[in-house]
């Protein structure tokens, strides 16, 4: 079912500019279930259940890309039992909301090392993605097993293995260079993020989208993952109008 925006945001998004592109560091699940006194996996579940959610909010605002930051590659240094409950409760909210998800007309991509990840969630992400594939509202990109580190590394060897059989691309000038690295990042068909949101207040990118998120718009909210909803959304796009976006030049006058 389609969300239902309030009135209040309905008007405000008349005199906003939106963003195209919306990225989100999703972070507070564990402080959500600490203040709850609940375990972390009730967290967890918490913030994949808010995910339908806030895609159904951007999708109803006409934001036409998503990325969220699912599990980076330094989340593997948290203990086994957290990362197992985490991978299986990927596998069960695709199971779960595939349905919901075709039914809003959402696709879904994935971006990160996804060969590395267990068979079986190998298998839903593949599922998942081929299911959505001709979707054409919303597109959620999912950073999963996903480092920005590794990813311009991996992009800079096989850059590198070009450059060997085609040494002429080293003449190319500094733009088109640019352009041409990008196209070996998981994002290559992506455009860059215009806004970045984090939550639970912090105000660091944790090896997220290094590359892509150049220019695009910073903003934090105490909020917790599990409780960012609709206003929070709002909150932030009135940010965003509120900057002077320059790209490096003057602003115009």
């Amino acid at each position: 079912m389609a969300y239902q925006l309030s009135d209040q945001t309905l008007s405000d998004l008349k005199i906003l500019k939106l963003p195209k592109h919306v990225a989100i560091i999703m972070d507070g699940n564990g402080r959500y279930a600490e203040r709850l006194n609940k375990p972390r996996s009730f967290g967890h579940k918490a913030g994949a259940l808010n995910l339908t959610n806030v895609c159904r909010i951007m999708d109803a605002m006409g934001i036409s890309y998503l990325t969220v930051y699912a599990f980076s590659t330094e989340n593997w240094q948290r203990p086994l039992s957290e990362v197992t409950q985490l991978f299986a409760l990927v596998s069960q909210f695709f199971d779960q909301y595939i349905d919901e998800i075709c039914e809003l007309g959402v696709r879904l991509r994935f971006i990160g090392e996804i060969g590395e990840l267990p068979l079986s969630l190998q298998k839903t992400v593949k599922r998942a993605t081929e299911l959505t594939h001709d979707n054409n509202k919303l597109q959620l990109i999912i950073a999963l097993n996903y480092g920005a580190r590794q990813e311009i590394a991996k992009a800079a060897c096989k850059f590198a293995l070009d450059c060997e059989l085609q040494p002429d691309l080293l003449k190319l000038k500094a733009k088109d260079l640019e352009a041409k690295f990008a196209s070996y990042l998981w994002t290559c068909d992506l455009p860059d993020p215009d806004l970045v949101i984090r939550t639970a207040g912090e105000l660091r990118l944790s090896n997220f989208l290094l590359w892509q998120l150049a220019y695009a718009e910073l903003y934090s909210t105490d909020c917790l993952w599990p409780e960012f909803g609709e206003k929070e959304i709002l909150s932030a796009i009135v940010a965003y109008n509120q900057r002077t976006r320059k790209f490096g030049g003057l602003a115009k006058s």
